[in-house]
């Protein structure tokens, strides 16, 4: 896993707490957090569809997949070399 890759998801995860927050509060932020931590991001994604709020939500969908397309890509290069 790249440094970059790791930033990115870190990133994503803590914006991703953000807007859960203030679109749907704490007890959305607690439920996404209990489901293993990375569960936040999947209800910020709920959340803002619920909301409207469709350009969030598909910035979220490019950041995680860059988030996953750098970890692959980073992956394919230390197969390869």
């Amino acid at each position: 896993m790249t440094t970059f890759s790791a930033v990115l998801g870190v990133t994503t995860w803590l914006w991703a707490f953000g807007v859960t927050l203030v679109l749907w509060g704490w007890w959305a932020v607690i439920v996404g957090v209990l489901l293993l931590g990375v569960g936040i991001v999947p209800v910020a994604l709920v959340a803002t569809a619920f909301e409207g709020q469709w350009t969030v939500f598909w910035q979220m969908i490019v950041v995680i997949a860059f988030v996953f397309g750098t970890r692959m890509f980073a992956a394919y290069l230390a197969e390869r070399l």
